[in-house]
């Protein structure tokens, strides 16, 4: 913002209205291996960790809970809250089995 501002000049004010941190999970996390390794029990090949620059309620749950975030589909990355969302019928199927296996790993049920 500092950058910004001193670029923008005195002639323009620039107020912050809302300010969400970045969430960040370490990929080496004990969940975010667990949410790594159903993925690949499902859909047979491991996901590579990756970041996304949208907003999710993580902003707020991951500070408030400290608890490690990974985000898990169904759905195309950017296009959720959208006026026209959508899922594809088997996306959501999929997802519901990552989910399932992810629960069945941490609770260590069979």
């Amino acid at each position: 913002m500092a950058r910004l501002r001193a670029i923008a000049g005195e002639a323009i004010v620039i107020d912050v209205m809302d300010e969400k941190p970045p969430v960040v999970t370490d990929p080496t996390d004990p969940f975010a291996e667990t949410c790594l390794d159903a993925v690949q029990a499902v859909r047979g090949v491991r996901p590579k960790p990756g970041g996304v620059s949208y907003f999710s309620d993580s902003a707020a749950f991951v500070p408030a809970l400290n608890i490690p975030r990974v985000i898990i589909g169904p759905g195309q990355i950017g296009t959720s809250g959208q006026r026209d969302e959508w899922v594809a019928l088997d996306d959501l199927a999929t997802a519901a089995e990552i989910f399932a296996e992810i629960a069945v790993r941490m609770l260590g049920a069979d």
